[in-house]
């Protein structure tokens, strides 16, 4: 059964069989008008570099809302740093350490998974430099008040417990969804870390979810092979889409339209889940070469990925390259487009061997369309 198929069925909330669709579904419909064509000229302007001496490789990049344009590098084992991306200045530190960094959209809060450590001084004790950034002594979630002038970050609240991290705030800044256990997703208060509700429906690990752009729907990606979209008032699914090649989530965005995007191992997938249309194509097939894609555009627009020259961006609708930049040293390691996808952050590392000493380095695009 094809992939069509299944989403066009679980739109409607029957039970997959092997039977044939309603007649008035079109199953030769692939929804090439989804995403809009890429545009027809492009330009990615190369605004600088930036070497992190000795701060270890990018583990996370993430733009912050509002001007100028800011965006902020995690590296896990220093502070969290803020730079201007269209002038490649180094604006300020947060101090904080950690991994899987998200930013509210409505203002200067973060939150963020750090190894927990006791608020006496005498009981803290150094994070290993062979931390692999996955497996916490002490896990926990900081929901950080972050101030880009000259006020300290304060902290809200943090919660506890194993594999907690962020997904997502809502477009409104006010809720927050979580990684829960037992593979659920958590949404609660942004303000007081209060609950507000769970999202039960999956059976295998949650590896990414997005807020609707109206504030009333969460989609969720598993390794159980589904996206599910959810109510947030209900915590009913209103959607599901079950893929044929679901054991490797890599990537999901959520367009302002509703449209999502997602990536799972080599397959691209674009879904209107109001509608059940969707198109899918193979991402090495049309791209032509290998690529390992890091971050999808707000937009829809761009795919960011690593290569084995350095990096690329690949037009989302088609799959095509449109962009290609020959990297001198190191490998990529991460990447963000900006809130309103006209900048582009690569993050790449200089030495890769783990436990060692090692630098980041930043490239910066501005990309005018």
């Amino acid at each position: 059964m094809s992939t069509l198929q299944v989403a066009r069925r679980s739109i409607a909330g029957s039970a997959v069989s092997n039977t044939s669709p309603p007649p008035e579904l079109n199953l030769n419909y692939l929804a090439p008008t989804l995403l809009e064509p890429p545009p027809s000229n492009v330009n990615f302007r190369h605004i600088g570099k930036i070497v992190m001496n000795l701060e270890k490789e990018p583990l996370d990049i993430k733009f912050m809302p509002g001007n100028p344009v800011t965006f902020a590098t995690a590296s896990f084992h220093r502070d969290v740093v803020l730079f201007n991306a269209t002038t490649a200045d180094r604006r300020k530190e947060i101090k904080v350490r950690g991994v899987h960094m998200i930013f509210s959209p409505m203002g200067d809060l973060m939150a963020i998974t750090v190894e927990h450590m006791d608020d006496l001084p005498h009981k803290q004790k150094p994070i290993p430099i062979t931390h692999d950034f996955v497996r916490f002594k002490k896990p926990a979630l900081y929901v950080l008040d972050t101030p880009r002038g000259t006020g300290m970050t304060s902290r809200r609240f943090f919660l506890q417990w194993h594999g907690i991290r962020a997904f997502a705030f809502d477009t409104e800044g006010s809720l927050l969804a979580i990684k829960g256990v037992r593979h659920r997703v958590e949404l609660i208060s942004s303000a007081k870390g209060l609950g507000y509700g769970v999202v039960r429906s999956h059976t295998d690990e949650v590896t990414h979810a997005e807020f609707t752009a109206d504030g009333e729907n969460l989609v969720t990606m598993s390794k159980d092979g589904t996206m599910r979209v959810t109510n947030i008032r209900t915590l009913h699914s209103v959607a599901k889409l079950e893929m044929d090649s679901w054991r490797n989530p890599l990537q999901l965005a959520v367009s302002p339209s509703g449209v999502v995007a997602s990536i799972w191992g080599r397959t691209v997938t674009i879904w209107d889940y109001d509608t059940g249309a969707m198109n899918s194509y193979n991402f090495e097939t049309a791209r032509g070469s290998e690529g390992w894609p890091l971050a999808i555009s707000p937009d829809l627009r761009w795919v960011a990925s690593r290569t084995d020259e350095g990096a690329d961006v690949t037009a989302l609708a088609t799959g095509k390259v449109v962009y290609s930049a020959r990297l001198e040293t190191g490998f990529v390691t991460s990447a963000a487009f900006s809130n309103d996808s006209k900048y582009l952050v690569f993050g790449r590392c200089t030495n890769g061997h783990h436990g060692r000493a090692d630098s980041g380095i930043l490239n910066m695009w501005e990309i005018v369309v």
